[in-house]
């Protein structure tokens, strides 16, 4: 494509995330985007631990209910999908003994998917109802006018503006016309 970027999306709708802040964190990527300063954003279907659909656990402050928009993707990760319920595990805490908790999730690395940046749009053309034919016609027909009205008074200064009004006609009239 020319005059335009690609740039890469790490995640796409339908994919499974997971928090890397919290494993016990699971949702379905709604939709993936670039913001205006060029980030990763997801929207994201949050789910319970049992597989319940929760949607949005933020204030919605007007904005969808169904789910979390305009997630910053650095605190996603990709998973397989989850098998429900997800239960606390035992886990090794690095000093030789366990802990329940919720194991952290088996991440994906990022998809490479390619997304086309929106070329340069050109700039609005202006719609005009200005027919350069349409124009010599009238100012034709506005200095025959003149002219007939300069004949029946008789004044001199009407045919000098009927002769600019041809002259303009002549220099807006398409070639051929």
């Amino acid at each position: 494509m020319e005059g335009s970027q690609e740039r890469t999306l790490p995640v796409r709708a339908g994919d499974w995330v997971g928090s890397v802040l919290d494993p016990s964190v699971t949702a379905k990527v709604r939709a993936a985007y670039f913001s205006s300063d060029g980030k990763v954003l997801v929207d994201l279907v949050v789910y319970a631990k049992d597989g319940t659909r929760i949607g949005r656990e933020s204030p919605s402050m007007g904005g969808p209910r169904g789910y979390e928009s305009a997630c910053s993707w650095e605190d996603w990760k990709r998973i397989r999908k989850p098998s429900f319920p997800i239960d606390l595990k035992w886990i090794p805490n690095g000093r030789g003994s366990m802990t329940a908790g919720y194991a952290p999730h088996d991440f994906l690395p990022d998809r490479q998917l390619i997304q086309a940046a929106a070329p340069a749009r050109p700039a609005p053309r202006r719609v005009s109802d200005y027919d350069p034919k349409s124009e010599a016609a009238a100012r034709r027909l506005a200095a025959q006018e003149l002219r007939d009205v300069a004949r029946r008074h008789g004044i001199e200064d009407l045919r000098a503006r009927a002769d600019e009004l041809e002259a303009e006609a002549e220099a807006i009239s398409p070639r051929g016309m």
